[in-house]
């Protein structure tokens, strides 16, 4: 059996239905813009400028799957003001720019680190 469906053949063969292909050559490149735009495209994005992923607030449930800490954790930060928060109502809110910048204000120092700071110090105090 076989049918015709847009220039491409169908066959049944045991009950199984397959399709001729076609083969179309695209240069590395062209198939990197095919498959960034195919996966936008199913993530309901149309550029990287429109996603306003980082702008929707999160949810005391969503802030702590990303910082991966129990809500207790959560809930003990924000009531010593140790995390940066909203709150709508009595609904903690969370948005994912400022937990990434309090994660990064964090950040200790390597030894690497303090030694080129305290060289630049000691630099700085000689003169």
């Amino acid at each position: 059996m076989s049918h015709r469906n847009g220039g491409n053949e169908s066959f049944v063969k045991n009950g199984i239905m397959e399709q001729n292909s076609k083969i179309i050559l695209v240069t590395p490149n062209e198939l990197a813009v095919l498959i960034d735009s195919s996966v936008r495209k199913a993530l309901g994005e149309q550029s990287p400028q429109s996603s306003n992923y980082d702008d929707k607030p999160l949810t005391l449930e969503e802030a702590s799957a990303f910082l991966r800490k129990p809500k207790s954790t959560i809930y003990q930060l924000t009531s010593t003001r140790q995390i940066p928060f909203s709150k709508m109502g009595k609904q903690l809110l969370f948005f994912k720019k400022d937990l990434l910048k309090w994660i990064e204000d964090g950040k200790k120092k390597t030894q690497k680190e303090i030694e080129a700071e305290g060289f630049t110090k000691m630099k700085g105090g000689r003169k």
